[in-house]
């Protein structure tokens, strides 16, 4: 039998790819979440899967940008071939809500709950982006005859190379000295009447960073709403609750108090678009910064086994 020699190097190389792309995913425990099943496959080890309930959320947290799947079973009646169809809803940061209709899944013929009798399906899995960040999604199942069960991995994708964002309309140039750091950062003054544009290149990130304007006089939270606009028409408002911010000032002074920093995360889609971003509350102000950043993430995520 003839025997080739792998050279060392791509030995090792091949080595460390393998465990590259094993150290992106990882499974995630939720921090809170309803009954723990165990199922188990032929003579693999049980793993954990987690009852979905129609009132109480089984949330997890995540740190983008990356690709949430979820693995999802159901009991299916028995003698049926299939389970019976359900909806999975699933929130990100409470805001953003999601709602995926999921058709009759197959009876798996491997597969069973441990230490309970009855039928239960082969995995059907659900997959969506998260950007970048540190963020909360809450899934709950609706219109579900029998009880669904589900599981998590987090594919983390690299992190992003923030560039600043060149603006097509500029609004009134600002900078705030950070004091702490003594560095300067360049904002634009936006507001009802004036805001600014930017033309966006497709499948790339858009980070918007953004502060609430204090006038003297106001001394509680702050509270304004930001419209992101194509084509004449608002496609997104931006709901903020600012503070005065403690280390923050006006290079240049001013009658006006700087706010916290808030950030928004935006995936452009496909083809190129241009944005324009006002306050929607016409009477208030607020300063923004964009930057961008190609997204550099595989377009299909990667299969974990059964």
């Amino acid at each position: 039998m003839l025997k080739t020699k792998i050279p060392l190097g791509l030995m090792l190389l091949f080595v460390f790819l393998t465990v590259s792309s094993f150290a992106s995913k990882k499974l995630v425990k939720p921090y809170l979440h309803n009954k723990i099943v165990q199922v188990q496959t032929g003579d693999k080890k049980p793993t954990s899967y987690y009852t979905l309930s129609k009132k109480y959320g089984t949330k997890i947290k995540v740190n983008g940008p990356g690709r949430v799947t979820l693995y999802v079973r159901s009991i299916v009646e028995e003698g049926e071939k299939y389970s019976a169809p359900f909806t999975l809803k699933y929130t990100v940061d409470g805001k953003k809500i999601k709602v995926r209709k999921v058709k009759p899944i197959a009876t798996s013929v491997k597969s069973k709950i441990v230490r309970k009798d009855g039928v239960i399906s082969v995995v059907k899995k659900i997959s969506f982006t998260i950007p970048p960040g540190k963020h909360f999604v809450d899934f709950i199942v609706l219109n579900n005859k029998e009880k669904v069960y589900s599981k998590y991995y987090f594919e983390k994708y690299p992190e992003p190379q923030w560039k600043n964002q060149p603006l097509a309309k500029k609004g009134e140039r600002v900078i705030l000295v950070a004091t702490k750091k003594n560095k300067e950062n360049a904002y634009y003054r936006i507001s009802a009447e004036k805001g600014v544009s930017i033309k966006a290149q497709e499948k790339s990130y858009l980070r918007i960073m953004f502060r609430a304007e204090f006038k003297a006089y106001m001394f509680s939270d702050n509270t304004l709403r930001l419209h992101i606009k194509e084509n004449g028409k608002v496609i997104k408002t931006i709901q903020i609750s600012s503070t005065r911010a403690k280390y923050s000032i006006y290079k240049h002074g001013g009658k006006l108090v700087p706010g916290t920093l808030n950030r928004f995360y935006m995936t452009v889609p496909k083809g190129n678009h241009e944005y324009e971003i006002v306050v929607a509350d016409k009477s208030k102000t607020a300063l923004v910064k964009i930057s961008f950043d190609q997204k550099r993430y595989p377009k299909k995520s990667t299969k974990h086994a059964k």
